[in-house]
């Protein structure tokens, strides 16, 4: 089925307004999610603690004193090595304090010390099949964000992933095969929009509440979404999915944050009018 825009059924003079139906930050690049009831955002910058760590391949010269960004395929991602879907993690909010589970029961550590990040790293390397010198090394600096766009700009480095329900929804229905949301890892999940309406918002500004967004761009997706986050298989191959049921591999969208101010679940996202019919 070819891909319809958002005004199909659409009024094309009335804002378009959804709802948050879920909040997730990802502390850890290609590590699980966790969910929030509501977040400060503040203008310029992505999601508190949102890929604050990634686990750089053992030939990635990242340096934390002096950041600068390196392709995804340049660290573990679930594109490369879906073993990581299995791995359940969890940040406290003083950023150093982690719990990790690979499957038998949950361990902690201080990654303020280096020979726990070590021994953090080491554990992800060989849940992965790595050893000796292909060991990844846990890195993070503080003016970073190990975004798979981080490549592209500072800008989007510190964008905001925003995923629209019905988007991924129709494509599903299409498809006749259930996609769920968290394959695609986004930070804010909306509800309430018609299917694909953030096609039509690229360059233009959304609210949530007092927060304003600018839209930046669409979100191309890849071989991660294969990986069935709760089983760590591949099981769909998500990419042709969307090629054949929309026209293109897009699912979702990066937005700036332009204003500061607190957003919650259950708060109204404000879209412009559709463009097209």
């Amino acid at each position: 089925m070819p891909f319809l825009g958002a005004g199909d059924d659409a009024t094309l003079d009335e804002p378009m307004t959804g709802h948050i139906s879920a909040l997730f930050t990802y502390p850890i690049k290609s590590l699980s999610g966790q969910p929030l009831r509501g977040v400060r955002l503040e203008a310029g910058h992505g999601f508190p603690d949102d890929r604050r760590y990634g686990f750089a391949r053992h030939d990635t010269p990242f340096d934390e004193e002096h950041p600068e960004p390196f392709p995804k395929a340049r660290f573990l991602t679930l594109m490369r090595d879906e073993q990581l879907a299995g791995v359940r993690s969890r940040l406290e909010s003083d950023g150093i304090t982690l719990h990790l589970d690979l499957g038998s029961g949950p361990s902690t550590f201080d990654l303020s010390e280096a020979t726990q990040r070590a021994q953090v790293a080491a554990l992800v390397s060989e849940r992965v099949g790595l050893s000796g010198g292909d060991m990844a090394r846990l890195v993070s600096s503080a003016s970073h964000c190990f975004t798979d766009v981080s490549v592209v700009s500072e800008e989007m480095m510190h964008s905001i992933s925003i995923l629209n329900r019905a988007s991924l929804e129709e494509v599903s229905a299409r498809a006749r095969v259930f996609l769920d949301p968290a394959r695609f890892r986004a930070n804010v999940i909306v509800d309430g929009w018609p299917p694909f309406f953030e096609r039509d918002m690229v360059n233009r500004s959304i609210s949530i509440g007092d927060v304003k967004l600018t839209v930046l761009m669409e979100t191309k997706r890849c071989a991660a979404t294969a990986v069935d986050p709760e089983t760590a298989q591949r099981d769909a191959n998500v990419v042709e999915l969307l090629r054949e049921h929309t026209g293109q591999p897009i699912l979702g969208v990066y937005a700036r944050v332009d204003s500061p101010g607190d957003i919650s679940i259950g708060d109204a996202v404000v879209g412009p009018p559709s463009t097209t019919r």
